[in-house]
Order: C-alpha cells, then structure tokens, then sequence
C-alpha cells in the first residue's frame, strides 16, 4: 500500500513545524538565560558599590573617631555611617537569587545588621553611657560590608577594587576579636587567669 503524496507532503510540514518550535523554544531559552546572569551581574556590580561605599564611610569614620580619641574626647557620634538603599525594586533580584542564594540572603541580611547595630549604639550612647559604642560597631560592620562586596566581585567575576586603609579596619577588627576574647575569658574564670594577647 502506497502513502499518498499529501500525506508525505503533510508529514513533512508538521515535522518541520516540530523542528521549528524546538529550535525556536532552545534559542529563547539560551537567550534569556543569557540575559537572566547578565541582569544578575549587573545587580551584583550595583550592589558591590553601595558595600564599599559603606566600608570607605567607616574606614573614614574609624581614622576620625581614632584621631577623636588620640586627642582625649570621650564622645563620638552615636550612629553608624548610612548604608545606601539597595535597589529593591529591581527586577534583578530574582535573577540574582537564582545564582547565589546564599549571598543574597547575607546582603538584605546586612541591612538589618546595620540597623540593629546603629539602634544598639544610639541606646548605649544615651542610656548606658557608652560614648564610644560606635567606634567598634563601626568597625565590625565595615569588615562584614567589605568581605560580603569582596564575596559579590569574586563570584560574578568582577574586577576587584582596592580602597584606601582598609587594612586599618583589619587591623582594629583584630584588636576587637581579641578584646572580646579577653573579657569572655574573663567572665568565665575570673579577672586573675585573662590577658590580652
């Protein structure tokens, strides 16, 4: 028995219609994929400057309060410097999620750090005292804002930027890991068996 030629003919069209879609659907599919990790490096890159731009107001805010110090004055700003909005209304984050959902999860957790930490330095500011709280929160917050916008840079491939003193930051974070081994020690044992090294 003999096919006849339209049904060949209509074969032929629907297998070129199937062929057709699924190449159309993988070219779509590459393409947005493309364009999902392209918005989601630029959303990287945004992000990575509101971080530093935030350490460089701490470097500077740490060299003022050390200088304030040095000098004798034993009251400094209550409040962290301003963390930059991030774009939260951008359409980025979901592609950005996608990609590393970790990282994402520690930079809008930041914002709340941040926050937390400024309300606990204004409270110890005026309620408890402290008139230097800021100084080490200050600090502790640069280093966190540092490692997570180095940690953006390093997992999208961007360049990696340096900013000016930020070894000091290092620096006094070390001395503050230190300082609070010294008193959790301290707490625990006793004055006569801490020391500070």
């Amino acid at each position: 028995m003999t096919i006849p030629y339209w049904v060949t003919l209509g074969s032929a069209f629907g297998f070129g219609s199937i062929i057709k879609l699924i190449l159309g659907w993988l070219r779509e599919s590459w393409t947005n994929k493309r364009r999902t990790k392209s918005e989601a490096t630029y959303l990287a890159l945004r992000l990575a400057v509101i971080l530093e731009e935030f350490v460089g107001k701490c470097v500077y805010r740490g060299l003022h309060d050390q200088a304030n110090l040095t000098e004798g004055r034993i009251e400094l700003d209550f409040n962290l410097p301003t963390l930059t909005c991030y774009p939260l209304d951008s359409q980025d984050w979901k592609s950005f999620h996608n990609h590393s959902s970790k990282l994402a999860d520690q930079i809008l957790s930041f914002q709340n750090y941040v926050a937390s930490a400024g309300m606990s330095c204004h409270f110890q500011g005026m309620h408890e005292g402290n008139r230097i709280a800021s100084a080490d929160e200050t600090i502790i917050a640069g280093i966190k804002a540092w490692n997570i916008a180095q940690e953006l840079r390093k997992s999208y491939g961007l360049d990696t930027i340096i900013i000016d003193h930020i070894d000091l930051l290092h620096c006094a974070n070390k001395k503050i890991q230190q300082e609070q081994k010294y008193y959790a020690v301290r707490l625990e044992t006793g004055p006569a068996s801490a020391s500070i090294g």
